[in-house]
């Protein structure tokens, strides 16, 4: 999964729903994340909604990343499909006053 934004604008925040109709009811998918690149990538939280249907992985602040793309290399295991809703923080960059 690859985020771009415009020049000027920042990724503040990400938040990830992954859900897939191959497993049992309330069996949640397993997802894995390979490891991201450029240094120093703020923390990951993955996590399960309330009734255990979904994995949830939060980014609460991009930090230092969020003026460039954003990618995010996923591995599935015990499914073949999976959907994904994605909530995204996005704001104007602040001009710096010299």
């Amino acid at each position: 999964m690859s985020v771009p934004h415009a020049t000027g604008t920042r990724l503040d925040a990400v938040r990830l729903w992954f859900t897939t109709d191959e497993t049992p009811r309330g069996v949640p998918p397993e997802v894995s994340l390979r490891r991201p690149t450029g240094a120093p990538f703020p923390s990951i939280e993955f996590g399960r909604t309330n009734d255990g249907s979904d994995t949830t992985l939060s980014i609460p602040d991009l930090g230092e990343q969020e003026r460039s793309t954003l990618t995010l290399d996923f591995l599935l295991a015990g499914a073949t499909s999976l959907t994904v809703d994605a909530r995204l923080e996005l704001a104007g960059a602040q001009r710096s006053r010299r």
